[in-house]
């Protein structure tokens, strides 16, 4: 797909294509070629201003980072992630994530109260979405 894709010059099946690898990479735990593949994609996200995509890159980048026990690195991409998710207000599940994943790099690093926090906002966010989804089940 990356071939094709830029043979093409279809950035969005690109940036698509280096964050499927990116996954693949880092189920293969080969953390390095999954942090290039997922940045290449971010790369394109902010070209063509694809906020879902930017965000999900930079809580990819911070799972990442995790895995190779760089938690100053993943911690800027958590909160990039949910500082872009906050001010849109259009992605609850995406700022979730990049709440669980703040919340595990206060676990990693031994920062309960960063931790804590971020676990609970987490929870809330996650509580949220499930009952707006009973809500719209109901009143259906």
């Amino acid at each position: 797909m990356i071939v094709i894709s830029k043979a093409a010059e279809y950035n969005n099946g690109l940036a698509t294509a280096y964050s499927n690898v990116s996954h693949v990479y880092k189920a293969e735990k080969k953390y390095e070629k999954a942090l290039e593949s997922i940045m290449q994609s971010m790369e394109i996200a902010y070209k063509m201003n694809r906020n879902y995509a930017i965000i999900t890159e930079h809580v990819n980048a911070a799972n990442i980072l995790l895995n190779m026990n760089r938690a100053a690195e993943a911690k800027v991409h958590a909160n990039k992630a949910l500082l872009l998710a906050q001010s849109l207000k259009s992605y609850p599940e995406e700022e979730a994530s990049a709440h669980l994943a703040l919340a595990t790099i206060g676990e990693k690093t031994k920062n309960w109260e960063l931790a804590y926090a971020h676990y609970n906002a987490y929870k809330e966010g996650i509580d949220t979405i499930r009952h707006a989804e009973v809500q719209k089940t109901m009143q259906n």
